[in-house]
Parts: C-alpha cells; structure tokens; sequence
C-alpha cells in the first residue's frame, strides 16, 4: 500500500524533477541513510509507468538488490519504505515553499529577530515590505502578508525596546484585522444568500447573522466618508479604509432590498477603485453585485436592474475578469448566462463581439455545441428564423447546462415558423425534463415553469386564429413578472396577437 502511494506521487513528476528528489536524498542535510538512497534507485528505473505487478518491484526483490545476501526483513524493508516516502513529502514541501520567496523571507526575518539580530531584520523587513508594496493589488494574499508584516513590525520593536513606532504598528494590524474579517464576512454573507436562492433553501437564524445584522454600517461609512472630505488622517493603511466603502455599502443595501442610494455608491465605488483591486477580488465584487441586482429585481424593478446587471456584466468583461488567468478557459455556464442576457437586452452587437472574443476561450470540448447555439440565436435576432434552426440542428448538447437554453429556442423558432404541432410536443417534453432533472435549480425549474405557461397560453391564442384574445389580466400578470427568462420576447409576442385580434 505505501509503495502504491509513493509511486503515484512519483509518476506526476518529470524527469527533471525525479532527478531533482534523487539529490534532495542524496544530500546528508536531509537523509544519511544510504540504503534509502539505493531503494529509490531501484523504484526510479520503472519510471514512468511503475507497474506494481513486476517481479522487480516485489518487496523480497527491493530488499535483496539493497542488503545482498541479507536474509529478508520485513521490519526492516516497511522502516525504508516509510522514510523514503517520508522524505518525499518533506520534498514536495520544501519545494512548494521554495518556490514561495516571499514565505522564505518571512522565516528568515522570524528567525533573525528571534536571535536578536534586530539591525539584519529590520534591513529584511523594509526590503520585504518595499517589494510587497510596489505590486499593491487588494486581494486575500496581500492582507494575509500585510498582517504577517505588521506583526513583525511589532515584535521588532518590542523586543529592541524601540517604543515610538509601536502603537502605530499595532493601529495598522487593528486595521488589517478589520479589514481581512469583515471581507470574509461578506463573502460567506454573499455566498449563503446566494446558495439559498439557488436552491431554494430557508436560510436559519445564527451568530454569524445576528452579528452582521447588529453592526451599525451607516455610522461607519459616514466617519469614513466625512473624514475622507475633511482630508482628515483616520488610519495607517488609508487605502483599505477607502475601499471598505464597498463592503460598507453592499452589507447596508444586503440588508435592505428596498435601498438604491448605497447600492449605486457601491458600484460607482468598484468602477472608481477597480484598478486597486487583484482579479480575484475584483470577480468577487462583480459577483457581490450580482446579487444585489438579482435581490432587487425581485423587491423593486426587474427591468432596471437586468439593465444595471447588464452594464455590471459589461464592465466586467472589459477588465478581462470572466477568465483567472490568460490560459484558462472561460465558464460555459458564465458565457451562456452573460450571453442571453445582452440578447435579451438587444444588445445584439455586443453579444456577437463577445461571441467573437470569448468563443475561442471555450474548451474545445464544447466549443462546436456553444458556437453554433450562439449563432442560432443570432440569426433569431435578425429574423433569419430557419438559418437559426439550421444552425440550432447541429449542437450535439455535450453539455447539459444547453439544453434549456436549445428548447427554449426551438420553442421560439416553432412560433415563428407556425410549427404549432412540434411546439405543444415541446411543451409537454420540456415540462417533463424541468419537473424530473434533479440537476437544475429549483429557483431555474420555477422560471422556465412560468415561461412554459406565458407561453402555451399566447401560443393557444395564435392557433385560434384571431378568434379569442390575450386579456388583461394575463398581460398585466405577464408585465410584472420579475426574473422571467424571455420576457420581453413573450410581451412582444402578446402584443403582436393583441393587435391582431
């Protein structure tokens, strides 16, 4: 069994890197143990396959190429197995913390100061500080050295009896503290709220809300922002201070579906402060946002904050932020959402630019299935109904997060095209797959249910030939549904038969 998981370690590393491990146990500062040597030695020559059913590999076969003639131990075979795979995890974490300099210089300046070598330390200290500084980007890895480096700070002072700088090294870390805390705070705040309408799951009353909900944010902002115009000095790290302004505001109107003022101050403060901010943060931010915009949809205008939303999207997507890291390839489940949205919105050009852009970042997996989906729904746009369908007719839906999206489409494709037949077979086919998919979202199941019934009552109506009408009940309940996927191309539609009839 040890064997079996110093091998499958082994087998992920190349070639450099098994020749590197073989210096790390052959050096006497990490191994002094020869016959440790040899074993690997031996194990490394079935590199890279390592097939355990060898006769060579067998523990008799290992023991006797290492002591010889020695009669065989197991005892003593299991200690050398054990200590060869041992020493391969101190590897894997020397090497991921060399690999860390910024870490290896905090050990350095840890140890330096625990030896009272304070000018040394103190020299290290500046230097680190300086190099973390000039690359400034707020992110969780940035607070988390900051802090490290405020209490070094601290313990330099301390224990070199230098009193002055000291209490403004511990305001800073009460700083970094607050910061760092309250961030995180949001973000499970963000994210528990998010998950419950996701799911549809009752979110319970507990010590981490009850805290959240007792902080008096208003009072904060407003000792910020005041001070802010007064030019008055009220922290160490100024810069974290005036971004807390974001979180400030998004607990505020979290908390109040019903507010605008600080929603708006929250999203005019990520434009301003944006270049402030890493990539993860800033993704984090839109996506709190996000939230927000959904929130509000539902408590005061759907139509507004779709739009809101959607110029959210947009300069999101200007900052690059729908992909981690220039390699990656962009979320399928982000590019069909981004993309129907500006459809939905007429924002028909734009939707082809970030079709142009981000289709080439899609998996080759699903990139075929999410290209011709995507020019479907473009020709639908302009009309050019059995172009869309034509195009429609090729996505194979690898993916299953397309094939809502495809049954909708084709179900608008049948209304235009008079396919009246096909579209209440649809109907019925579609409203099966949503009512037994356990992979959907309740909250999504519900939308598409809703648009199922806008939809089979005006397609009624059109099959009646004139002969009845949409009435205003229906069309009132239709123009203030919230979050109903489609919407204005169904109020398009009973329009269209209104005016018909």
């Amino acid at each position: 069994m040890l064997l079996k998981k110093l091998v499958e370690i082994l087998k992920t590393f190349d070639k450099a890197e098994l020749r590197k491990f073989r210096r790390f146990i052959s050096s006497d500062f990490f191994n002094t143990n020869e016959s440790v040597v040899k074993l690997f030695k031996l194990i490394a020559v079935f590199y890279p396959q390592f097939s355990l059913n060898d006769k060579k590999l067998k523990p008799e076969e290992l023991f006797k190429k290492v002591y010889g003639s020695r009669k065989y131990d197991e005892k003593t075979y299991r200690y050398l197995l054990s200590t060869l795979y041992s020493l391969l995890e101190k590897y894997l974490a020397v090497s991921l913390f060399e690999r860390n300099e910024l870490e290896m210089q905090k050990y350095v300046i840890d140890d330096l100061t625990e030896r009272r070598l304070f000018t040394t330390a103190e020299k290290n200290l500046k230097a680190l500080e300086n190099s973390l500084d000039t690359n400034n980007l707020i992110g969780g890895e940035y607070i988390y050295n900051k802090e490290d480096i405020s209490l070094f700070w601290h313990q330099l002072y301390f224990l070199s009896n230098i009193q002055e700088p000291l209490i403004e090294k511990r305001y800073e870390q009460g700083e970094l503290q607050m910061f760092s805390s309250f961030v995180e705070l949001s973000h499970i705040y963000q994210i528990l709220h998010q998950v419950s309408h996701s799911y549809n799951l009752t979110l319970k009353d507990n010590i981490v809300f009850e805290y959240l909900k007792n902080i008096n944010y208003k009072k904060i902002l407003d000792y910020i922002e005041s001070n802010e115009n007064k030019g008055k000095h009220i922290a160490e790290n100024s810069k974290l201070v005036k971004v807390l302004k974001i979180y400030l505001c998004f607990m505020i109107t979290m908390l109040d579906d019903r507010d605008e003022v600080y929603f708006d101050k929250m999203n005019d403060y990520v434009g301003e402060y944006s270049d402030m901010f890493g990539r993860n943060e800033l993704q984090n931010l839109h996506l709190m946002l996000a939230t927000c915009c959904n929130r509000k949809r539902t408590s005061l205008n759907d139509e507004k904050y779709q739009r809101i939303n959607f110029e959210i999207i947009k300069r999101a997507a200007s900052l690059d932020l729908y992909t981690s890291y220039t390699a990656q390839y962009m979320d399928v489940n982000n590019f069909i959402i981004i993309f129907q949205q500006a459809l939905q919105l007429n924002e028909n050009d734009w939707a082809a630019e970030f079709l142009r852009k981000y289709g080439e970042q899609i998996s080759p997996e699903y990139s075929e299935d999410i290209i011709s989906y995507s020019f479907a729904e473009l020709f639908f746009t302009k009309g050019q109904f059995d172009r869309s369908l034509a195009s429609l007719s090729k996505v194979k839906l690898k993916l299953f997060r397309l094939k809502v999206p495809v049954k909708v489409l084709q179900l608008k494709l049948y209304y235009e095209l008079n396919y009246l037949e096909e579209a209440y077979s649809l109907i019925d086919s579609f409203t099966h797959f949503l009512t037994s998919n356990k992979k959907l979202r309740k909250n999504e199941i519900n939308s598409y249910l809703r648009f199922l019934n806008f939809y089979r009552e005006i397609l009624k109506t059109k099959a009646a030939s004139g002969s009845s009408r949409i009435n205003k009940e229906f069309k009132n309940e239709l123009i203030s549904a919230s979050l109903l996927p489609h919407k204005a191309w169904l109020i398009k539609k009973a329009e269209e038969l209104d005016l018909m009839s």
